[in-house]
């Protein structure tokens, strides 16, 4: 019995261990990084310096492309994040969307508050407001990314564009320029297609 729980203390003094090299190694990179980073002119002043250090390209990316890598190899279709608002979801058509975990209505009634004031500046100097909503994959149709999972995008670019309206502010749907389907968007990411960006422009 003695033996058994000395065993499982080792594992975790092992365990332990390994977690700290791992943070001291990200630690060092990180100043390494951020160093070269303000040696090469790129980086300026101290709070340039902090928000350096806090997404390094050399730890962040390798990372996300192991996590990646291990998720296609057991075929998940559904990947948690640490904020669920960022869980990623691989539709049936095997494009990528972000699942959005839902919205605040006193969140898009201050963005329509601020373009309704944007619309009342520029009117006083007689300038038309022309404001253009960029559409995202999830955001032309209130179909869900995987069954019984609510499609907030849609739900709160309505809502948007319904409070908006009641402003008397009407605005351009970049969607009405392109297909309305995924094949606007790359497989992997929220961006457009480059043939969308010269058909929206």
């Amino acid at each position: 019995m003695k033996e058994k729980k000395t065993g499982t203390i080792k594992y975790r003094y092992l365990t332990a261990v390994l977690f700290l090299l791992v943070v001291f190694a990200c630690f060092v990179l990180n100043v390494k990084e951020t160093l070269n980073n303000y040696r090469a002119g790129t980086t300026h002043g101290i709070r340039e310096i902090a928000a350096d250090a806090e997404a390094v390209d050399s730890i962040v990316y390798p990372f996300v492309n192991l996590n990646g890598g291990f998720q296609g190899l057991m075929d998940r279709d559904y990947l948690y994040d640490a904020d669920p608002g960022n869980d990623i979801i691989r539709k049936p058509d095997g494009y990528i969307v972000s699942r959005a975990s839902g919205y605040s209505e006193e969140d898009v009634d201050a963005a329509v508050q601020k373009l309704a004031d944007s619309a009342d500046w520029l009117a006083e100097m007689d300038i038309p407001l022309v404001y253009i909503q960029a559409p995202s994959k999830m955001s032309a149709s209130p179909d869900e990314a995987m069954p019984g999972l609510t499609n907030y995008t849609y739900y709160k670019n309505q809502y948007f564009r319904e409070k908006a309206l009641e402003k008397g502010i009407d605005y351009i749907e970049a969607a009405q320029w392109l297909s309305g389907s995924d094949e606007d968007f790359y497989k992997t990411d929220h961006h457009w297609t480059t043939d969308s960006c010269f058909t929206a422009a």
